[in-house]
């Protein structure tokens, strides 16, 4: 994500013993100065166990660390995460809230200084409480990454992370996907009387004796050759494939021709990304559960303009494979709302590589060797999500 020099030498802190902080908590390595007292609780009063102390901060709202030792049992509470020094205090060790109330903390990384209206992008905060209260003010802002030792502060338009976490930065996501704007208008009174004056006076013909079909078909009806295609998934863009496709189990699974390549068309909104499958169809066939446990796979993500990055794994819905992420700038976008965009994915042994237009050896965006064995490729799946992998 950030390869930016900070100022507090960050190394020496990230290599401490991690505290038995409570749920929700993060250990930091330093102190806040004094005895830290709110609502005349804290205070470097005695509790009888560290656990109590993080209990009392829990109970208050605005306490947004505690500091406690398990040898001293004094308990300080304190309205800020921001350290005065980055060197512990005697026992005592340092936990302060990973998220804010109305986040949640995950492990993870966007990649880049997330910035958004100016806000971001770095920006030195006073604690990571204030990077979540600049998050609030922007009603685009998805997550928020803090470290609590460099207070650098990063605003993202995309809520899940995509990379492994970096250095000790903080990712807090929003507890809940935002809900749909209100209509603006209730919606019209209902009707005073039945919409048909009186029931029909015959019931409708007897139903035929025999099915329409002697035989059920063999395969389902709704496979078809290109045109956009609606597939249920939140964030998924439109899709327009060149070659004939088949639904299996809510899924689009298309075959790779003679030279391991496909082409298809994406458009689609600035949060919208797809994820797609590269597996063998042999190997496939009979699975109907897709799973984070199905291996001999690899696993592809294309991004739109919030997350404008192409990320490859070697296993369905696992973190990116070291140096399989790519930035593709701006400019470049391969999902835009305005029209759609024409892209390739090519697969040759263990490299795979993805890039725009109807010819695969030009307009490269992505190539990663994943090394290995041989899967025999030839076979693509739209669209998964993580997790369980379902996009029906």
């Amino acid at each position: 994500m950030k390869f930016l020099l900070a100022s507090v030498p960050v190394f020496a802190l990230l290599g401490a013993a991690k505290a038995d902080c409570l749920d929700g908590y993060t250990y930091v390595v330093g102190d806040i100065d004094g005895c830290g007292t709110i609502n005349e609780r804290g205070n470097c009063e005695s509790v009888e166990t560290c656990d109590i102390c993080g209990q009392l901060c829990n109970q208050n709202e605005s306490c947004q660390s505690y500091e406690c030792g398990d040898t001293s049992k004094k308990c300080s509470l304190n309205v800020s995460t921001a350290i005065t020094t980055i060197e512990q205090w005697e026992d005592s060790e340092f936990c302060a809230r990973s998220c804010r109330e109305g986040y949640v903390s995950v492990s993870g990384d966007i990649s880049g200084w997330g910035e958004i209206n100016g806000k971001g992008g770095a920006q030195p905060v006073n604690s990571c409480e204030e990077c979540a209260l600049l998050c609030d003010s922007e009603q685009t802002c998805m997550s928020y990454e803090c470290s609590f030792t460099t207070l650098l502060c990063n605003l993202n338009t995309a809520r899940e992370p995509v990379i492994a976490k970096h250095e000790d930065y903080e990712f807090c996501k929003l507890a809940a996907e935002p809900t749909a704007e209100p209509t603006a208008e209730p919606t019209a009174e209902p009707t005073a009387e039945p919409t048909t004056a009186e029931p029909t006076a015959e019931p409708t013909a007897e139903p035929t004796a025999e099915p329409t079909t002697a035989e059920p078909t063999a395969a389902p009806t709704d496979a078809a050759q290109g045109g956009a295609q609606s597939v249920e998934c939140s964030g998924a863009p439109e899709l327009i494939f060149d070659a004939v496709w088949s639904n299996v189990n809510g899924r689009r699974h298309l075959d790779l021709d003679q030279d391991g390549v496909i082409t298809f068309s994406l458009k689609g909104g600035p949060s919208s990304g797809v994820n797609i499958l590269l597996a063998n169809a042999a190997e496939l066939s009979g699975v109907t559960d897709l799973t984070e446990s199905y291996t001999n796979a690899y696993d592809l993500y294309i991004g739109s303009t919030n997350e404008n990055i192409i990320h490859g794994s070697a296993s369905p819905g696992g973190a990116p494979a070291p140096g399989a992420v790519v930035d593709i700038g701006s400019g470049n976008q391969l999902i835009t709302s305005t029209e759609y965009t024409k892209v390739w994915i090519k697969v040759a042994g263990t490299v795979v590589s993805v890039g725009k237009g109807d010819d695969a050896s030009v307009n490269t965006f992505f190539s990663y060797d994943f090394g290995g064995s041989d899967y025999n490729i030839d076979r693509a799946v739209f669209t998964y999500g993580y997790g369980d992998l379902e996009c029906l």
